[in-house]
């Protein structure tokens, strides 16, 4: 690479071609090239996940914005609660299937498409940012062939499209940079308004970027950047005001966006959360299903009161706290592990497992395509050498604000993926003013490249996190069992407990599936271990009862109903089971 670098801000260059490594390359051309080779890769993948179980049936979160979405879809835009969940991925899912039905295939394709033509405006921050067109052919690439995008992308999950959006939104921001009219800031700051609702990290972010803008174009343009500043603050309130309406419209309570916030604080920050991963606090399961009641039910006991949505916000806000300064070693401690796991090359699962689909799900993962071990050492090498002359500011403030959320809070590899388009244009710069540093010679800059790049690859080539498998054989056969395939979830269920014994959920499915299988007798020793390994769950020893009843063991089911309405009193199937035993008297349930 050695033409010199175009000057983004000239349109009229932009079909003049571009030389890499001798070659003269029509940018125009190349990107078509580029989008072909993202799209491809990517209806790849689907194709060789389709035939699996996980692409059908949905889990954890998927299940949960999957069923919000139908619900909207059959009418109830407007929900009678506050958002507790960030709701921007599930209206735009609402609304694809109010026009083309619950066609997962479709939804799964179409974020495939979205995803590939964010080529484009990666070729365009690079350009405007770096004055650079080969920096955003290169960014381009490296996001066209990114494999943790692929395994995002083909999940009825807000971190794919969502990653779409921030690439949409830094490229507009460069565009207000580079043309400051009213129109085009206020265009940036909606797309940054829509990330708001896409992940509540941005309501920390945007005001950072808003600082930068305003810098920027108050050297620039003095007073005149009043109003494009202004239009771009506008764009940013718009949709988390409309969100705050909404909410208040509903519940009476000024809630901006969503009611989550303190929960995840918490999470985060417990005392028994070593890492500051995704970690379930004893008291609560971290699934949509439960999380919001299991930790209103919490707080309830601590206090003595229900708890609304904002109140219980701040509550476990307060409580995250509390436990920060029960142990501030183990905070310490705790933020240099996040940070390291925000380095780190590997991937943090949480709802699917990325290994557990690149070994048992879909082979492309397993292709040598760029992953984060690209994004992270060579991003932050890019960063190092991109700061140290003065280009990509923005860029870089974006990575510092959006980690930062992710140290107050905890981190996964979807909570992260954010972070991957500014890293990978940083490692396309890097790569491409490095080759040039060799001539003539700037031993400063490759010495500085080096160092980043050795230190960042040291911290973040080490498994500091290895990926456990329970999880997912567990979670899988939950799916099979959607499907009342009873021999496929045994055998998954049984090679989750192989890996973790103590697992109880994966107790209690194995005794579903023997249940419907007519194993009554390995049914009930399988919800007796689920008891042993999860004593404080009540629909476990419910559903122990239950099976001790079916096997005419009348007096200890009735024990084990009263156990279930001691842990949850709400808990009505318990109730309900034990009124019934005392009015049939002795027997078996049919």
């Amino acid at each position: 690479m050695n033409a010199k670098p175009n000057n983004s801000g000239n349109d009229a260059s932009q079909a003049a071609d571009v030389r890499v490594l001798g070659l003269s390359l029509d940018p125009r051309l190349a990107l078509l090239a580029i989008f072909l080779v993202a799209l491809g890769l990517r209806l790849l993948y689907l194709y060789l996940y389709s035939g699996h179980v996980f692409f059908r049936e949905l889990v954890v979160d998927e299940a949960a914005y999957d069923e919000w979405a139908r619900r909207i879809a059959a009418g109830d835009w407007l929900g009678s609660k506050p958002f507790y969940q960030d709701p921007l991925y599930p209206y735009l899912l609402a609304v694809l299937y109010r026009v083309f039905g619950r066609n997962l295939t479709l939804i799964y394709v179409l974020q495939a498409v979205l995803s590939s033509l964010c080529v484009l405006p990666m070729y365009g921050t690079g350009r405007r940012l770096f004055d650079d067109r080969r920096v955003g052919l290169l960014a381009a690439l490296f996001w066209a062939t990114y494999k943790v995008s692929f395994f995002f992308e083909g999940q009825i999950e807000k971190t794919g499209p969502g990653t779409a959006l921030v690439i949409v939104a830094l490229w507009l921001l460069a565009v207000a940079r580079d043309r400051p009219k009213i129109a085009y800031a206020l265009l940036a700051g909606f797309a940054w308004g829509l990330g708001c609702l896409y992940r509540g990290n941005f309501l920390a972010v945007a005001p950072v970027l808003f600082v930068w803008l305003a810098w920027t174009l108050w050297r620039r343009m003095g007073k005149a950047a009043a109003g494009p500043l202004a239009a771009f603050a506008l764009g940013c309130a718009l949709m988390p005001g409309a969100s705050a309406v909404r909410n208040y419209s509903v519940s009476g309570e000024l809630i901006l966006t969503t009611a989550q916030g303190g929960v995840n604080f918490y999470v985060g920050n417990f005392r028994k959360n070593i890492w500051g991963t995704g970690v379930d606090p004893p008291f609560a399961r971290r699934t949509p299903v439960f999380e919001e009641s299991d930790f209103s039910k919490e707080a309830r006991r601590l206090t003595g009161r229900e708890l609304g949505p904002s109140a219980l916000d701040r509550f476990w806000y307060r409580q995250g706290l509390i436990e920060i300064a029960a142990d501030p070693g183990l905070f310490i401690t705790r933020l240099g592990r996040k940070a390291l796991l925000i380095l780190n090359a590997h991937e943090v699962s949480d709802n699917l497992n990325y290994y557990f689909f690149r070994e048992h799900v879909a082979g492309l993962l397993k292709w040598p395509l760029p992953a984060f071990w690209l994004a992270g050492p060579f991003g932050l090498a890019g960063m190092a050498l991109a700061l140290k002359r003065k280009k990509g500011g923005m860029l870089a403030l974006y990575v510092g604000a959006y980690s930062l959320t992710l140290l107050a809070f905890y981190v996964v590899g979807r909570y992260r993926l954010p972070l991957v388009p500014p890293l990978l244009l940083f490692a396309a710069y890097g790569m491409v003013a490095v080759l040039e540093s060799l001539r003539p010679l700037d031993k400063k800059a490759i010495i500085i490249y080096c160092l980043v790049l050795a230190a960042a690859g040291a911290l973040g080539f080490p498994e500091w996190r290895r990926p456990a498998y329970d999880d997912s054989w567990q979670k899988m056969g939950h799916a099979y069992e959607n499907e009342e395939r009873w021999a496929e979830a045994i055998a998954c269920y049984e090679k989750a407990l192989a890996i973790n014994p103590r697992m109880g959920q994966a107790w209690l499915g194995l005794g579903l599936a023997l249940t419907h299988r007519r194993r009554s007798a390995d049914a009930l020793a399988a919800f007796r271990n689920a008891a042993d390994a999860d004593p404080g769950f009540a629909p476990g020893r419910y559903l122990l009862g239950l099976s001790l009843q079916k096997n005419g063991l009348d007096r200890e089911a009735r024990k084990e109903y009263q156990r279930a309405l001691e842990l949850d009193p709400d808990l009505r199937e318990a109730r309900t089971a034990l009124e019934r035993l005392g009015r049939n008297g002795a027997g078996p349930i049919p």
